[in-house]
């Protein structure tokens, strides 16, 4: 039965992104199919690795380009040992990296229930795993996938971290340093979101420690010299606009309504928790979440030379958003398991069972409100089996079947609905 939902959320895969990875990229060029500009972008600065030891696109000479520099790096590394052709492996690669997103949760869900009962587990596992994949963005976007399995295989660490009452030791502030440089080398808004948060959550609890104020001037000092060699540059003016971070704020820009809705969403919890529990790490986690919003806000609509455009935006809501799914669970598993229920008695047994019944009502009724893959306990029906199924043997042939000779068949809509025609 595992094995089964772990195979249907798997091949819920989104269509969106079949255009960018080709089962067959080179037959598909030769039948006049073309191939998708993004894809020719990352493949030609993963080949770079491997032909010029540095990431470069290899246009207008071979300038040295450091754009998600760690997670093409990873790949060209995989294309250097087996020793196959970039182009002809990026749409293969992409099955694998989903292969190793799925195993991440199934380690992240593990690590965290390890001394609960298997029941708490394979809820987890129900709810949980659909949420995180939700859209498949994290392998559908480049410079995510390395990145989000960095930030899922380091989460129960990270959340032992700023949940302890003891001072951090120096040991942790050089490994959360690192974990951070990694994370934003893959992908600079996911480091950014990361640290700036936890930073904060570290300073809330921890704002007598001077080594807390160090470790954020380092944090700033790295992402101003990265920003500096990703071809960032001083803006020679800068306007702010109240009207426009409102906008932001209270979601009047499509483009990224649904994963700040989202966010609001996941920080309505926190804040449930942090009352009903008197839970401080939610209180914490609460604060810091708003703060870094209200940051976010003044930063990303901020008017210079390089104004940041709707799809950055979108990778910093999301890069937050990823990380408060991640930390709430640990959060909702950490009070809802708290033994201190187990010393109470009569009324005040009852009234602490009633939070929780109120917690998990209130959990699963969040869960139906995120984003979610296509197979998810919502949608458990013979239906959405079917086209699993149906998935799991036509996807793969789907973008090369829009070449039709008798010219009477469109593409799939994320070819554009392009009649073609072999003189082509």
């Amino acid at each position: 039965m595992l094995q089964f939902f772990l195979t249907a959320v798997f091949h819920s895969l989104d269509l969106e992104y079949d255009s960018y990875y080709r089962t067959f990229p080179l037959l598909e060029l030769e039948l006049g199919l073309g191939w998708h500009n993004d894809s020719a972008f990352h493949t030609s600065i993963i080949h770079s690795f491997n032909l010029f030891g540095y990431p470069s696109i290899g246009q207008n000479g071979t300038p040295i380009l450091f754009y998600h520099v760690l997670s093409h790096f990873i790949d060209s590394v995989i294309i250097f040992i087996t020793g196959i052709d970039v182009w002809q492996s990026y749409g293969m690669f992409y099955y694998f990296k989903g292969v190793f997103f799925i195993a991440s949760i199934m380690y992240f869900i593990t690590s965290v229930n390890r001394s609960h009962k298997l029941y708490v587990f394979l809820l987890s596992l129900t709810f949980l795993m659909p949420i995180i994949v939700a859209k498949w963005n994290a392998i559908g976007s480049h410079g995510l996938w390395f990145t989000t399995f960095v930030v899922i295989i380091s989460s129960p660490f990270v959340f032992k971290l700023i949940s302890q009452k003891t001072p951090i030791r120096v040991i942790d502030f050089f490994i959360l340093f690192s974990l951070f440089v990694v994370i934003s080398l893959g992908k600079v808004s996911s480091g950014f979101i990361y640290s700036a948060l936890v930073g904060m959550i570290l300073l809330l609890s921890h704002f007598k420690d001077i080594r807390i104020y160090i470790f954020g001037i380092l944090l700033l000092v790295f992402f101003a010299t990265y920003y500096s060699l990703m071809g960032g540059s001083q803006a020679s003016s800068v306007s702010f606009s109240f009207y426009d971070s409102l906008d932001f704020l209270v979601l009047k820009a499509d483009t990224y309504y649904g994963q700040l809705y989202q966010v609001y969403l996941i920080l309505l919890l926190v804040g449930m928790m942090a009352l009903l529990f008197r839970s401080k790490i939610a209180m914490r986690l609460a604060l810091a979440s708003v703060l870094l919003i209200l940051v976010l806000s003044v930063i990303l609509t901020i008017n210079g030379n390089e104004k940041f455009d709707r799809s950055e935006v979108w990778y910093f809501i999301y890069g937050l958003s990823s990380v408060l799914i991640l930390l709430t669970y640990q959060l909702a598993i950490n009070v809802l398991a708290s033994k201190e229920i187990r010393q109470l008695e009569g009324c005040i047994y009852l009234k602490r069972l009633s939070i929780n019944i109120v917690t998990i009502m209130s959990l699963i009724f969040l869960t139906t409100e995120l984003n979610s893959a296509k197979f998810n306990f919502l949608n458990y029906n013979l239906k959405t089996v079917e086209d699993i199924l149906e998935d799991i043997y036509i996807r793969p042939f789907l973008s090369l079947n829009s070449y039709d000779t008798n010219l009477n068949w469109y593409g799939p809509s994320f070819l554009g609905n392009m009649r073609i025609s072999p003189s082509h």
